[in-house]
């Protein structure tokens, strides 16, 4: 499984960021879950990043 995350910060409108986490599902990695996520503006640290990282593991084996 390989995964990617990132948080973005629109600094022309001040408000909260957008936070995205994808990750591969198969051994070739051409099947991904994703999820976005919105939290407090100019926050790095995701706060639900565990239950999501879990969902992600999860769809992980149900795919493999």
């Amino acid at each position: 499984m390989l995964l990617g995350m990132d948080v973005y910060h629109d600094p022309k409108k001040r408000n909260r960021s957008v936070c995205a986490l994808v990750a591969s599902l198969n051994p070739t990695h051409t099947k991904y879950y994703s999820r976005v996520m919105f939290q407090q503006a100019h926050q790095e640290s995701v706060d639900s990043l565990k239950p999501i990282f879990i969902e992600a593991l999860q769809s992980f084996l149900q795919v493999s």
